[in-house]
C-alpha cells in the first residue's frame, strides 16, 4: 500500500465530504511530520496503529550515495 491508495481508502471511508486533494495534504504532511521527528532521535507512538523510531545502532548507511559520470564528457 502506498500513499496514494491510503488517500484513496480514506477518502472512501470518509463519505467523500472531505476533497481528496485536501486529504492528500493531510497523509503527506502527517508522513513529514512523522519522518522530521525520527530524524531528531525521537520515537513516534500512535496508539493503535504503531511505534516508529531509528534503530540505536546504524550499521549500514541509511543513504547511499553514488558519483554519476555523463558519458558524453
Amino acid at each position: 500500500m502506498n500513499k496514494t491508495d491510503i488517500v484513496r481508502k480514506i477518502y472512501e471511508n470518509s463519505d467523500k465530504k472531505i476533497p481528496m486533494k485536501d486529504l492528500d495534504l493531510i497523509v503527506e504532511k502527517t508522513f513529514d511530520l512523522i519522518s522530521e521527528v525520527i530524524q531528531q532521535g525521537k520515537e513516534v507512538q500512535i496508539s493503535g496503529f504503531g511505534s516508529f523510531s531509528l534503530p540505536e545502532k546504524v550499521t549500514k548507511p541509511l543513504i547511499k550515495i553514488r558519483k554519476v559520470v555523463n558519458p558524453k564528457k
